[in-house]
């Protein structure tokens, strides 16, 4: 005779990262300040460590500080000026939304 099996169900908070439903983007605006660029969130970031891969001219940040949970500034070697072109690639990992989220890949002129 064959001993009977229980299975149990898997339990919600062990979830797999595949099952869970994907996370939308959240976007951003840039602005100018004092030769520092101003990121604007549209949802709450958490910044890990310093974004190397968002550049202004393909140069990357050298500092960064977060002013609020919705926005950081970057502060770059050179002072960032009207007509340089800010880059953020798709899947920043050092920047993310709080439920784990990525920014929207975007470019800005200033």
């Amino acid at each position: 005779m064959t001993p009977l099996t229980t299975r149990h169900p898997m339990h919600p908070m062990h979830l797999r990262a595949t099952n869970m439903p994907p996370r939308n983007a959240a976007t951003a605006t840039a602005a100018l300040s004092t030769g520092k660029a101003v990121l604007t969130f549209g949802t709450a970031v958490i910044v890990k460590t310093l974004p190397a891969s968002v550049t202004v001219q393909g140069v990357a940040p050298t500092a960064f500080t977060q002013d609020s949970p919705t926005q950081i500034t970057l502060t770059y070697a050179a002072p960032v000026v009207t007509g340089n072109v800010l880059n953020w690639p798709a899947n920043v990992a050092e920047v993310r939304t709080r439920d784990g989220g990525y920014i929207a890949a975007f470019t800005h002129t200033f």
